[in-house]
């Protein structure tokens, strides 16, 4: 995928942490698109 994509420098980089830090990314994404949508929900509750 690396080489795919063209991106030399993160052969370094063991694979394993690439998906550890891929899935932390989209945890903390998942968290707060979920924390801004409580809080809109309960802003629009009169």
């Amino acid at each position: 995928m690396i080489e795919a994509m063209g991106i030399g420098f993160l052969d370094a980089v063991p694979r394993m942490f690439l998906s550890i830090a891929v899935a932390a990314w989209c945890t903390a994404l998942l968290g707060l698109v979920s924390g801004f949508l409580g809080r809109t929900r309960q802003a629009a509750v009169p």
